[in-house]
């Protein structure tokens, strides 16, 4: 099975270097949709992420629940918005998802959503809506797994991205468990890539990045990375990366936040070791991981 190493390299043929008289609308807004009452810091983290990434507006869209209750220091440069909430967690109408993706050139929804009949029509509603780029993580993928709702990716106009780990990977496959092999397992991820015409971040120790004509691996386990928050970081560096346009396509800011994503985490195992770091630290070092990326 053919595939390209992820390499800081590989990454430098794709990157484009920012405008050093670009403003903040030169680079982009994302919007990010994510957290619930049962899961508030997800949104966190994933803004996090965003604001590594050299996007120019970070927005967090948050069910309105969690209004004055959350037990976290927001950055300040984060935008805070909340919407109506149903079940604890989101819940937007097809006319408000109209008018809110437009204005952002890369959307994120899912982590932290939990699973209900009211948010898998809230998602409907957004990938509809969406034009420019979708990125779907965590529970959006669970919820497209458990109702077999695959026409959301199939229809969306956005160019989408999914980050799904090995679980909900498996749940989208509908296997009950699914062989470890790199091999076995790039050839299934391309193949879902062609099939729903989206870019797959299929995360394990090691990470498989697809659109179905290219297929690139990261092999640098590091279990430090194997703890909650780490997909919400991901997956907002991802976002960020894509609504900055600093990559020539989609699956560029894809493979950029892997290569980012993973170096900041081997900055925080070498000061922390693998049982200590938390997924903050690894936050905290996306600045040395570009600084390092830059050279």
């Amino acid at each position: 099975m053919n595939f390209q190493e992820l390499t800081k390299l590989f990454c430098k043929r794709f990157y484009i270097p920012r405008r050093v008289d670009g403003h903040k609308g030169t680079f982009g807004k994302v919007l990010i949709m994510a957290g619930s009452e049962a899961y508030p810091g997800a949104g966190i983290m994933a803004a996090n992420g965003a604001l590594r990434s050299g996007v120019g507006i970070v927005t967090l869209a948050l069910p309105e629940t969690l209004k004055g209750c959350l037990p976290f220091t927001i950055s300040p440069e984060i935008i805070l918005r909340y919407f109506p909430a149903k079940d604890g967690g989101f819940y937007i109408s097809k006319q408000q998802a109209v008018g809110l993706c437009n204005g952002y050139d890369a959307v994120l929804a899912g982590c932290g959503w939990g699973k209900s009949v009211s948010r898998l029509e809230c998602l409907t509603n957004i990938s509809e809506a969406c034009e420019n780029v979708l990125v779907l993580d965590a529970d959006a993928l669970n919820m497209i797994a458990e109702k077999k709702a695959y026409e959301i990716l199939d229809k969306c106009k956005a160019k989408t991205i999914i980050t799904p780990h090995i679980a909900e990977f498996t749940r989208l496959l509908q296997y009950s468990s699914l062989d470890l092999k790199l091999e076995n397992r790039i050839e299934l991820v391309n193949n879902f890539a062609k099939k729903h015409n989206t870019i797959v971040v299929q995360k394990s120790s090691s990470t498989i990045i697809s659109d179905s004509l290219k297929s690139i691996v990261l092999n640098k386990p590091n279990s430090g990375l194997a703890k909650g928050g780490s997909g919400d970081l991901l997956a907002g560096l991802i976002a960020g990366l894509a609504a900055s346009k600093q990559c020539k396509e989609v699956i560029d800011a894809a493979t950029l936040g892997v290569y980012l994503h993973s170096l900041a985490a081997e900055y925080a195992k070498d000061e922390y070791s693998e049982n200590a770091m938390t997924i903050a630290d690894v936050s905290n070092n996306i600045s040395k991981a570009w600084m390092e990326f830059l050279k």
